[in-house]
């Protein structure tokens, strides 16, 4: 029954005693050891933060790389070498020699992972304590080396939607007769029309004029164990015209919708960089409220330069600290091992029938496809004035996308550089990769398992 467990012994042997594995091995230990020297300037957070991008992103890279070289060599180049013949005449059947192939990989990701985590978390624990000011170390703790879940106000679509409904009423039946003839006409015209007015008005609601404000509100907030902890608030601003010396200056309003207390804080922060700001616990209610305002006003007075600043709600965030570094750490790298036995099982099906070249060039194809999962979604997204071409890549990219996921969920270097948490849901999400994992190796199993092996050349 367990006929693929000695298939799988001999594989991870195998791939351990080969020699492209040394090469990837020291490959692996060079970036880990050597990326600390590469994050040493900047503040202590920055060095960290670095740190913690290159080592973790390089190494996912080169992990995956090694998967699927590993992956499409093992049965497609036995088959071309005839050495397949061997492991067939012992009792083991053809989809236990699949199965086997796949968790003798599976295996090895998995030692490999585990030795990369132990080295990133030794390195980034040399890396924090190198000389800085006690203060740029206290913040590293609640910034980089925490746990911290991330909240997002309420959305602003109603908002959106009352801007549209307004807009469209105030026109006259001949003024929307021609925002749709601009579209094409008819019903299809008419919604598109409304889909850019929809568009202008989601930036018209989130920009604040001279002497005008913003605002959201916050719902399921918790507030910190302690009262001397403090609540990040982090947005993003872009303006109309850029302010001298590209400096903002706003005032910020957190209020607590329980007590009707707020708190005032005036900002300078520098347009292009996400600012963050330290609320007080206090403006977060019992039941986990909170409102924000942002004032377009400068508050040295009223006399200097002001221009219309938009705040989008996707760019502002509240954040503090639930969980320690070393758990959520943990979590990452078993989000990062998951993608690999994805990979694992898509080089072994495309090994089971195509030549090792062709088998792996395919499997990279999708790999970059599936790293660029956001970019290619936002490329061919469908908007007002999309053509022929977008909605074929549209229609082309969901098509893919419902087979190939999205490989960023398996890779947590973005929660590690910015101290978010990799909670338990988060690593579930992860786990959607390995749905494709069972129907990968059914598949190669059937392939294989017809495949006419007296008959291959070498």
């Amino acid at each position: 029954m367990f006929g693929f467990w000695p298939v799988a012994r001999q594989t991870f042997l195998e791939a351990v005693r080969a020699r492209v594995t040394t090469v990837f091995g020291i490959a692996l230990a060079a970036v880990v050891v050597l990326t600390p020297m590469v994050a040493a300037s900047g503040t202590l957070i920055s060095q960290v933060q670095t740190f913690l991008v290159y080592s973790v992103g390089l190494a996912g890279v080169l992990l995956s790389a090694w998967t699927i070289l590993l992956g499409c060599s093992l049965i497609s180049s036995e088959v071309q070498t005839r050495q397949i013949f061997g492991p067939m005449t012992k009792p083991v059947s053809r989809w236990q020699y699949v199965l086997g192939r796949w968790l003798g990989v599976v295996l090895l990701q998995a030692v490999l992972v585990g030795l990369v985590g132990v080295g990133v978390y030794a390195m980034t624990q040399y890396v924090s304590h190198r000389p800085a000011p006690d203060q740029e170390r206290h913040m590293l703790g609640r910034q980089v080396l925490t746990a911290r879940t991330q909240h997002s106000p309420e959305p602003v679509d109603p908002r959106i939607e009352r801007y549209v409904q307004q807009r469209w009423q105030s026109m006259s039946p001949e003024q929307r007769q021609r925002a749709a003839d601009e579209f094409g006409g008819g019903s299809e015209g008419e919604a598109q029309a409304l889909a850019a007015l929809r568009q202008r008005g989601a930036h018209t609601v989130q920009t604040a004029r001279p002497m005008e404000q913003l605002q959201w509100e916050f719902t399921g907030l918790r507030r910190p164990s302690h009262q001397t902890d403090y609540v990040q608030f982090t947005y993003q601003a872009s303006t109309a015209e850029d302010p001298p010396g590209n400096i903002l200056h706003s005032v910020w309003v957190f209020a607590n919708p329980q007590t009707s207390r707020g708190y005032v804080y005036q900002r300078s922060d520098s347009l292009g960089d996400r600012a963050t700001i330290q609320v007080t616990p206090e403006a977060i209610s019992d039941d986990g409220r909170m409102i924000v305002q942002f004032h377009n006003v400068d508050p040295r007075g009223p006399n200097n330069f002001r221009t219309s600043v938009a705040v989008p709600a996707d760019e502002i965030f509240v954040l503090y600290p639930v969980a320690g570094f070393t758990g959520n750490f943990v979590r990452g790298m078993a989000q990062m091992l998951m993608l690999q036995v994805f990979l694992a099982g898509l080089a072994i099906l495309a090994s089971s029938f195509l030549s090792f070249p062709v088998a792996t060039l395919a499997c990279f194809v999708l790999f970059v496809i599936g790293l660029a999962h956001s970019f290619i979604q936002d490329s061919t997204k469908l908007n007002a004035a999309a053509d022929g071409w977008t909605l074929v890549g549209h229609y082309a990219a969901k098509a893919i996308y419902v087979l190939l996921p999205n490989f960023d969920r398996g890779s947590p270097t973005d929660a590690f550089a910015e101290g978010l948490l990799i909670s338990w849901g988060t690593l579930g999400m992860s786990a959607l990769l390995l749905l494709p994992v069972a129907g990968f190796l059914l598949l190669a199993g059937l392939i294989f398992s017809r495949r006419e092996l007296a008959g291959v050349t070498a």
